[in-house]
Parts: C-alpha cells; structure tokens; sequence
C-alpha cells in the first residue's frame, strides 16, 4: 500500500497499482507509444560520409536542454558493416527533423563532419559505443555542465602478447558545452551504461546509472550504479534489479524519473528462425536467450526485441514488471523498416510527454548484416501523452468497473481539486463517475456521492471532478482520510488522476 496524500501536485498513475486498494470487473493495458509518421528521423550521412552505414541513439544519447530549449543527441555512427565507429552531435526542435552541425573537431572522410567523440584518439584508451549524457543544471563547474560514461577498451596481455580487445570500464567525461569533450580517470568498471539520470530528491544517489552486463555465463543482465557525483559512482552490489525470471531476455534497460514514479524501459529480447538464418555461432554458444536445444547449422539466427515497462518507488530497489506481456513500444509491422527489433535508448519528458527515442531495424538487414552493404540500424522516435502510460478498463467492456483507491489523507491546504485523465469517452455510454467515500467506514460521504457527480463524457487530460455544481474538496478537509471510487461504464478508459489548485469557473465540466 502506497500513502497518497490529497494535495496540488499529487498524480497517480496505475502502474504496480499500490494506491488501489480493489478493482472489480477491470483490467489494466500498457498504453502503447504512438510512433511518428515521420520515422525514422535521424538521417544517415550521404555516401561518403563516416556515418552513411549507421546512426542511432542506441549506444549514444538524447536530452531536452532546457536552457537552448531544443533537443541533443549523441549518436552512434559508422561507414560499414566493419567500418570505425564515432559519437557524432545533431540537434532538433521538436525531436523530428534534425540538423548535423558541421564541427570539424576530428578528421574523417567526410565534408560534413559532426564528430564530438572519436573512439580511437584517447592516449591509448580505445572507445566503443554507449555514450550516455545528461546536463547538469545545478553544477557550479561550467567545465563540467555536460556529463557523460564512455564505454572503453583496452588490451588484454598475456605474457607479453596482445590477445584482443575486450570491456573494462565506462570512463566519465565532461564537456561546457557537449561538444568538446575531456576525459577524466574516473570509471565505472566492467559496464555498458544506457542512460544517466539526475535525482535531487536523493542526495546520496544524486547520479542513478542504469546499463546492462554481460558475461560468459549470462548474456546480459540489468544493473545499475549510484552515488553523489559522477566520480563517486558505484555499482549496485546485487543485481539484477529487474525481477529474475526470463532475466536473460533482457537486453538493454534505461530510467526515467516522471511524476514522483521511476520507469525502467526495458528491451526485451530473443532469438527465432528466419529462415534457416544460423547468425554467429560463437555468440550463440554463451546466449542463453537461443534455445537449448538447438543444433549448429540449424536456424534461430534471427533476433527479435521490443521495448517493456517496469516501476520502482525509488528507484534503485524492487522494480516491478507492469503488465510484462504487454509491450510499451513495439517493433514494426512485417516490411517497416523496424520490423526485426527495436531498442529504446533513452526516454525525454518535455512539456509532460515522454518522447521514446529508440532504435530499431528491418528483418533482412538484422539477420545476414553481413550480406549487405546497407542500412543496419536507424533511429526512431515515439510519444506518450501525459499520465497516459497505462490505463484501467471494463473488462469486458459492457459490465461496470468499480476502482477503489487506499485510503488517502487529506491536507489542510485550500482550494484543491480531483483531475481525471480519460479518454474513449460517449455521453450516457461510455463514461466515468466518482465518488469520494469514508475510509473508516467505506460508505459514500454525502455531497460527494456519484449521483451527486458530473458525468464525465468528454476526453480529457485534466477533467474536474464536478459535484453539485462545484469541484472544491474544501468540504472534505475536516476527514482524517478518505478513498475515492471510480465507475467505469462501457470502454472508458482511465489513464491517471491528480490533485491541483482549483481552476476560476471549475463550476461545470470544461
């Protein structure tokens, strides 16, 4: 059981559902991001270009700056199946179009070169993808304003011979304006970190990094790091911190902090047959998302993934899978160009919406990359609208729904009001009434039983509840605590509900 106390500012969304006491006859559904038409919207680099093969957020960054007010992104570039591989700089209003700066910081075969970070150029630290920022705006260091984790390699010698390159650490680096680049000592060991995120209700885990391992006995597992600052980094000492079962199906995993709840987008991920496609055979010998059973020279080559959703209260402990079944973003439909797999690299939250920036890729390129010389990845973007992650629904979409909350304690402050977030709603169909109730006793509480309240008929991301003509809790304020019940009649649907100062004229539904 979640307290829920009712004052401005509060928001809840039906998500591992602690604030619901019982839900009869309702179902919840993953809400699923709307893609843009405009897909896949970062362009790759013409033929020439060091980025003309690859260039996705997956393995690299996107914010909101909130000081420039446009949208940033580091992204993974490459000229070939095998070619080398660079962070590069590009910019957008609005998250759909966007620009490549010309920079010219590092050389490269290109006329139009918009590298920032070079992963071959670091006094004998080589760089491989997974380049994650986030902008700090409280750091007193304008040095340091930009932060980033750089995945790095380095040799491994044995008795004097190089034998290969493999991971040991995602150093920290900084920037002023996220574009010049310095490395620092500092690292976090052993990693491949998807996404920073910066938590000032948490002082002590002030910097909350959230990644994926891998290792000869387990493909790939969630972790994260913490702590006050970037060099002060640690790993979490147990892991993974997504629930165990079906753990190895997950791939890549980043956070969110959005109204008070943390979100984890996971990437959940497996291996199938197309057509008789075999992939690599050393990688299928320690992946345990391939079957056990299956044979070298037989198919399951053919990896397929989409994106989930999982919530902490802390983010750090007990993150729990919501509705796991459920895909927050799917792949591609059979002939879109992200019908193989998709991976979500980092969600941005501007004006209450998440924009899912992701990566994704077509069948044929995913399954014999080798074969040709063209596209592998691209890049994606899709939205979620405000408090619209989930919703709860008539289960049959006939019969009525009865949602009961916990018991909520209600503040001394003045002037609040009930906000409901619903949609798919018809007059005297399909359509939502609320009541606020007696915790003590469960029985309605007169003036504010649902014969006394407005039907709610029309969508809506911030619908006052309305009784008798007005939408003031102001006669609730003399309870210790109370619970609100919610009617669901035919296919409404209710996204979320929140508390906030009562609007001048919330005497009649808006």
């Amino acid at each position: 059981m979640e307290q829920v106390v009712v004052k401005a500012g509060v928001t809840v969304l039906f998500l591992d559902m602690l604030e619901i006491e019982s839900a009869l006859n309702a179902k919840l559904t993953v809400n699923k991001a709307k893609k843009c038409k405009a897909n896949p919207v970062l362009p790759l680099g013409d033929y020439s270009d060091w980025d003309r093969w690859r260039a996705t957020d997956w393995a690299g960054s996107v914010i909101y700056d909130q000081d420039d007010k446009v949208f940033k992104m580091w992204y993974f570039g490459q000229d070939g199946p095998y070619g080398e591989t660079s962070t590069g700089y590009a910019t957008s209003l609005d998250g759909v179009w966007w620009e490549k700066p010309s920079l010219s910081i590092y050389s490269a075969n290109s006329s139009r070169n918009n590298i920032v970070f070079s992963h071959y150029d670091h006094s004998g630290l080589r760089f491989s993808e997974h380049f994650c920022v986030i902008k700090d705006y409280s750091e007193k260091d304008e040095r340091k304003r930009y932060k980033a984790l750089a995945r790095s390699l380095a040799k491994e010698t044995i008795d004097g011979k190089t034998l290969r390159d493999f991971k040991v650490a995602s150093n920290v680096v900084y920037s002023a304006d996220g574009i010049h680049w310095t490395t620092s000592p500092h690292t976090v060991d052993g990693v491949d970190m998807t996404n920073i995120l910066i938590d000032d209700s948490d002082p002590k885990k002030r910097f909350k990094v959230y990644g994926f391992v891998g290792t000869p006995e387990r493909w790939s597992h969630t972790i994260m790091a913490y702590g006050p600052d970037m060099e002060s980094l640690e790993l979490r000492p147990d892991s993974p911190i997504l629930p165990p079962e079906e753990e190895s199906t997950v791939h890549l995993l980043c956070g969110l902090k959005y109204k008070g709840y943390y979100l984890a987008f996971y990437n959940y991920s497996l291996w199938t047959d197309y057509y008789g496609y075999t992939g690599v055979q050393e990688s299928r010998r320690f992946d345990t998302r391939v079957p056990k059973d299956v044979r070298p020279g037989e198919g399951w080559g053919a990896f397929k993934a989409n994106t989930r959703l999982a919530v902490s209260r802390d983010g750090v402990n007990n993150f729990v899978k919501v509705n796991p079944l459920e895909a927050i973003l799917d792949r591609g439909e059979k002939g879109e160009w992200d019908d193989a797999f998709i991976v979500t690299s980092n969600p941005v939250v501007k004006d209450d919406e998440i924009y899912v920036f992701y990566s994704g890729t077509c069948e044929p390129a995913a399954n014999a990359p080798q074969r040709y010389d063209t596209s592998q990845v691209r890049s994606g973007v899709a939205k979620i609208e405000r408090g619209r992650l989930t919703y709860l629904s008539s289960a049959d979409q006939l019969s009525t729904a009865v949602i009961t909350t916990v018991p909520m304690e209600i503040a001394k402050s003045s002037n609040v009001e009930l906000r409901i977030n619903a949609g798919e709603l018809i007059p005297y169909r399909d359509y939502i009434e609320v009541e606020a109730i007696d915790a003590e006793t469960n029985e309605p509480i007169a003036g504010f039983e649902r014969r006394d309240c407005l039907d709610l008929y029309s969508d809506g991301f911030d619908i006052p509840a309305i009784w008798n003509g007005s939408s003031s809790l102001d006669d609730l304020r003399d309870r210790n605590r109370i619970k609100l019940r919610f009617y669901l009649y035919g296919k409404a649907r209710l996204y979320s509900f929140s508390f906030a100062e009562r609007a001048v004229g919330h005497g009649n539904q808006l």
